[in-house]
């Protein structure tokens, strides 16, 4: 075997180096003249990589290959590093299933199931729901719904644990894993609070205070079990006590106060990146972290089609990528660009979905808008036609078209009722009160995060 020392490599460098001289090198330059172009990987998109590693010269690059401790190590950063692991490779780490998928759906490497919406799947960073309405801006870049704070307890005493998030403005969401999947419920702050460490939790109001539990939590949603509760008169002379649907004392019900008292209240955590980490994966080693950082996205599973003429397909695909004006017969047939109709109104679009709602065959897209509600898009001779509604008027929508009107915590409404849309004219829709006394959640429209990429996957 014939050694060469480090010298006589590094003067072979050299000669190759005059040997290049006046040589240019193509290597898949870019604007910019760096050898290797950049690729640009959308949040859930997965960076496919090459079978062989390709190397191509920079403009300081001799083609030699140089010791390790020739160069300084260079820090590698996520953006840059273009690496990437199967959800398979991470189930080998030690940690535990529920713990690491809470990670993965909070950092949106995987989807989870939001009760709240009809069992849809959505990304946690595209996530903008509150108890079944579409988030509501509070001003700037605060929105109702943004993380806290978080827990992490037993809530349905199964021997597991839950993520619980304290949403800001009044709101809790409870993420639960069952068999692969994470769960995502919602709940008024006020009636979850405090949460104890045995997953009991209080809630009420001035003349009335219940203890409960999340008795079950599954796909199919959670149950509560009501432990113990009071109802209080105005003048303290009436009131009365419950264990379960047992009429009790006054002492005992306090007896049982006494109890929680001792078990002790939650430590809620401030929601940061670093903090979900240390309570999510504690225990992983750097590479181990790595890899779970570095993980490809793991695709939504949803796989609907909606057959349209070409015609009316294009026609929305040219109204949504803002290519073509539509009338908006909201306001006396004024035609706009969807994006300047929005700014105009300081709004902005966070979903679509495509639903027949006036059954005649063909389809309508419907935009759930931050603030100024639904808005739905109608095909007529060539042109789209566009109806804006506020969310006490069109609501939350079945796949037959049937939709709630008046019934949301938002407004504070308390009676239902339930619509159809007849026909669209050109001055609004023909809108008939009907009967309904299903749930309109079983059979909900699927509702897209409204991205160029699923625009061009629905109507290209």
């Amino acid at each position: 075997m014939i050694t060469i020392g480090r010298k006589k490599i590094k003067i072979l460098a050299i000669l190759l180096i005059l040997l290049m001289v006046g040589c240019s090198v193509d290597g898949n330059r870019d604007e910019a003249g760096s050898g290797t172009a950049d690729m640009e990987v959308s949040e859930n998109q997965t960076a496919v990589q090459p079978e062989e590693e390709i190397h191509t010269l920079s403009d300081n690059d001799t083609g030699v290959d140089i010791s390790e401790n020739d160069i300084p190590e260079q820090p590698e950063t996520e953006e840059d590093s273009g690496e990437y692991f199967a959800m398979e490779e991470l189930k080998a780490l030690d940690i535990s299933e529920d713990m690491l998928a809470y990670w993965l759906v909070l950092n949106s490497k995987m989807p989870f199931v939001s009760y709240d919406e009809g069992n849809q799947e959505f990304y946690w960073d595209e996530y903008f729901w509150l108890l079944g309405e579409v988030n509501h801006a509070r001003g700037g870049d605060i929105y109702w719904g943004d993380p806290s704070s978080f827990t992490i307890v037993d809530m349905n005493n199964d021997g597991k644990n839950e993520f619980v998030v304290a949403l800001s403005f009044g709101i809790i969401q409870v993420l639960h894993y069952e068999d692969g999947v994470v769960y995502g419920y919602q709940f008024v702050y006020r009636g979850m609070c405090p949460i104890y460490l045995n997953g009991i939790y209080a809630g009420g109001s001035g003349y009335y205070g219940c203890y409960r539990r999340l008795s079950e939590l599954s796909k199919d949603g959670y149950t509560e079990e009501v432990l113990a509760e009071a109802e209080y008169s105005t003048h303290g002379d009436h009131n009365s006590y419950k264990m379960g649907d047992i009429s009790v004392s006054q002492e005992e019900y306090e007896e049982f106060q006494q109890t929680l008292v001792e078990v002790g209240e939650v430590e809620y955590i401030d929601y940061t990146e670093d903090l979900l980490d240390e309570h999510l994966l504690a225990g992983l080693s750097e590479d181990e972290l790595y890899m779970v950082k570095h993980v490809a996205v793991e695709p939504m599973t949803d796989t609907a089609e909606y057959p349209m003429e070409p015609e009316i397909m294009q026609a929305y695909y040219e109204v949504l990528t803002g290519e073509k004006e539509f009338i908006s017969a909201t306001d006396n047939k004024e035609m706009f660009y969807l994006n300047d109709y929005h700014q105009q109104n300081e709004d902005q679009i966070r979903y679509f979905s495509i639903v027949d709602m006036d059954r005649d065959g063909r389809y309508e897209v419907v935009l759930a808008c931050e603030r100024r509600g639904t808005q739905i898009l109608h095909y007529e001779n060539g042109d789209i036609y566009s109806y804006q509604y506020r969310d006490h008027d069109i609501g939350a929508i079945e796949n037959d078209g049937i939709f709630s009107m008046g019934n949301f915590y938002y407004y504070g409404y308390d009676d239902d009722k339930y619509g159809i849309i007849n026909s669209f004219e050109e001055d609004g829709c023909d809108i008939e009160e009907v009967d309904y006394n299903g749930n309109i959640n079983d059979d909900r429209i699927r509702y897209y995060y409204f991205s160029e990429e699923l625009i061009e996957q629905y109507f290209k």
